[in-house]
C-alpha cells in the first residue's frame, strides 16, 4: 500500500514563512537588548527556536512530526552550546524532562475516546442536535457547542474537534450551509471547555503534574471563570456570525427523516466504553482524597 506523499509547500507560503521567521528574529534578538533587558542567550534561543516552529507548522512547510523532532533537537543543540546542560547529563536531563504522567494519561484517555467513537455516538448528536433545532441555525450552534464544551472537560479537547467537525461538515453539506462558522465556533467551545478540568486539556495536566493539583481543586477554582467565558463567548460568536446565523436551510425534511439511531452501530461497545470513561472520571475526583489519606 503505497503511503500519500506530503503535499509540497509552493514558494510563495515557503517565502512569505520565512520572512516571518527573519522578522521575529529581529525582534526576538534586538528588541530586549534596546530595553535594556539583560536575558540570557538561552531564552532568546529558545523563543525564537520555538516561534519558527510555530510558524513552520503554521505553513506546512514539513510532516508535524518532523517539526516538532527538529524543534526539539535544535533545543538540545542550543542548550550544550551555551552550557545550559552538560553533554554527559545531556540523556539524563532529557529522559528527566519528559512528563510520563501526561503522557499517560493523554494515551489512555485517547484510547477510551477511540473505542466510544467506533460505537457512533458522535455521528448520533450531531443528527439529533440538527433535528431538535429545526433549521434555526443559532439554536444548532448553541447546542453543538455546549456538548463540545462539556465533553472537552472530560476528553482531550483536539480529539473533541477531531471528532466532532466531520459530523458537523457531513450536516451541513445537507443544509447546502457553510459549516465554518460553526467549525470555529467548536473550536472555541472546546478550548473554553477543556480549561475547566484537569484533563480538559494539555497544559492542564502538565501543570496540574507539576504543581500537586488535583482534579477537585483544579475545577473548583477554574469551574466558575470558565463558565463565565463561556456565556461570554455565545454572545461573543452569536455577534460575530450574526449574518451566518440568518441563512436560510434547506433539504430540511430529509434530514427529519433520519433515524440518528442507525448511528449507533454498536450498543454494547457505547455502553462498556461510558462505564469506563465514568469509571476513569469518578476515580479522578476521589483521588485526591486516596492521596491525601495514603500520605497519613
Amino acid at each position: 500500500m503505497e503511503v500519500a506523499a506530503q503535499p509540497k509547500a509552493a514558494p510563495k507560503k515557503i517565502a512569505i514563512g520565512i520572512g516571518l521567521i527573519a522578522a521575529f528574529a529581529v525582534l526576538i534578538f534586538t528588541v530586549p537588548p534596546a530595553l535594556g533587558r539583560d536575558i540570557h542567550p538561552m531564552i532568546l534561543v529558545s523563543a525564537f527556536i520555538l516561534v519558527s516552529v510555530y510558524i513552520v507548522l503554521s505553513f506546512e512547510f514539513l510532516h508535524r512530526s518532523s517539526i516538532a523532532l527538529i524543534g526539539a533537537i535544535a533545543i538540545i543543540i542550543a542548550a550544550l552550546a551555551f552550557g545550559s546542560i552538560q553533554a554527559e547529563e545531556s540523556f539524563e536531563f532529557i529522559v528527566g524532562a519528559i512528563d510520563y504522567n501526561t503522557i499517560g494519561l493523554l494515551l489512555g484517555m485517547m484510547i477510551i475516546v477511540a473505542i466510544l467513537a467506533e460505537s457512533g455516538v458522535f455521528q448520533w448528536v450531531g443528527i439529533k442536535a440538527s433535528k431538535a433545532s429545526r433549521g434555526n441555525l443559532w439554536k444548532l450552534m448553541l447546542m453543538l457547542c455546549t456538548f463540545t464544551a462539556v465533553t472537552s472537560m472530560f476528553i482531550d479537547n483536539v480529539t473533541t474537534i477531531l471528532l466532532m467537525v466531520p459530523v458537523t461538515v457531513a450536516v451541513f453539506r445537507i443544509f447546502r450551509v457553510s459549516p465554518m462558522p460553526f467549525i470555529l465556533a467548536q473550536a472555541l467551545a472546546s478550548n473554553v471547555g477543556g480549561a475547566a478540568t484537569l484533563i480538559g486539556d494539555p497544559p492542564n495536566i502538565m501543570i496540574g503534574s507539576a504543581a500537586n493539583i488535583d482534579f477537585n481543586a483544579f475545577i473548583i477554582h477554574m469551574g466558575p471563570t470558565i463558565a463565565v467565558s463561556f456565556v461570554a463567548s455565545l454572545f461573543l460568536l452569536r455577534f460575530m456570525f450574526r449574518k451566518e446565523l440568518k441563512a436560510q436551510v434547506q433539504n430540511l425534511e430529509q434530514l427529519m427523516k433520519e433515524d440518528e439511531r442507525t448511528y449507533l452501530k454498536d450498543r454494547s461497545i457505547l455502553k462498556k466504553s461510558l462505564g469506563v470513561l465514568f469509571a476513569v472520571i469518578a476515580l479522578f475526583v476521589v483521588h485526591g482524597s486516596i492521596s491525601a489519606s495514603s500520605h497519613r
